[in-house]
């Protein structure tokens, strides 16, 4: 009994440390949004996507058992709800700089609330040790390439958002 409960200690305390490092980028981030004029924009793709995680892990994971890849639709669909909520506010196309601010901006973000969201999934699976234990034999290497993986999805998704389905969305609303 003592050897699982301390074992679960250092991984929760492994986990803690991981919350930590992300509370340090949570940090950085709003600095990087404090400088930007995107803010309002990224708070918005922040909350959107915060409400569609919720609803989706609670019905789509929890109701009806389905994997976490069930997850990209909501990305895409706050990704495009956010580009439309720019061109609708500003009554214009996002230009180059504000593309690139809104892509890697929104990505950050992504990359922020989703960390949170698969701890807390990861925390109420009931093999949560199990799953601790397999990352940690994972190694660092696989983490760095799953991780850029993710940023290059999201990186394409919020590209196509703020390109395309803004310029769609543009044409179909003002011209």
């Amino acid at each position: 009994a003592w050897s699982s409960w301390s074992s679960s200690f250092f991984y929760t305390l492994g986990i803690n440390v991981k919350c930590v490092v992300n509370a340090r980028v949570a940090v950085q981030l709003n600095q990087f949004l404090g400088k930007s004029d995107m803010k309002p924009y990224l708070l918005f793709f922040a909350a959107v996507y915060s409400i569609a995680l919720v609803l989706l892990i609670t019905v789509l994971i929890f109701g009806l058992k389905l994997g976490g890849i069930t997850l990209l639709p909501a990305l895409i669909a706050a990704a495009f709800i956010s580009a439309g909520h720019f061109v609708k506010k500003e009554q214009r196309l996002p230009s180059s700089d504000e593309k690139i601010q809104l892509v890697w901006g929104s990505s950050d973000v992504t990359i922020i609330i989703g960390s949170f969201f698969v701890f807390f999934l990861v925390l109420m699976n009931p093999n949560a040790e199990e799953i601790l234990k397999a990352a940690d034999k994972a190694g660092l290497a696989l983490a760095a390439v799953i991780m850029l993986c993710l940023i290059a999805i999201h990186g394409a998704v919020f590209h196509i958002a703020y390109n395309w389905y803004a310029n769609r969305y543009y044409h179909k609303k003002f011209l």
